[in-house]
């Protein structure tokens, strides 16, 4: 998993209508509404968009890389986990 990290929580969102439309969500036989769900940065304004590499199209017919729908300015800010980790995107949380 990948994700495209946007200036805000709703250029996310809007991202990820954009990339759900292109492969046919919301979709008559299924009540998913969107391929991908954003996420909100803890601290900051910042939303992400998690890029799949297996996540089924309506459109192609069949499982594909969403990256693909990306243009190439978007892969190549992809972040990975790790990345996303040092960014504070999944802070721990103490047990008690």
């Amino acid at each position: 998993m990948k994700w495209l990290v946007l200036e805000t929580l709703g250029a996310a969102e809007s991202r990820a209508d954009d990339l759900s439309e292109a492969m046919g969500y919301p979709h008559p036989i299924t009540a998913t509404e969107r391929a991908s769900l954003p996420i909100e940065h803890p601290s900051n304004d910042k939303g992400a968009v998690p890029i799949g590499p297996s996540v089924w199209s309506w459109v192609a017919g069949s499982l594909i890389d969403m990256a693909s729908l990306l243009t190439s300015t978007e892969q190549a800010a992809l972040y990975d986990r790790a990345e996303m980790d040092s960014a504070g995107w999944f802070p721990l949380v103490p047990m008690e």
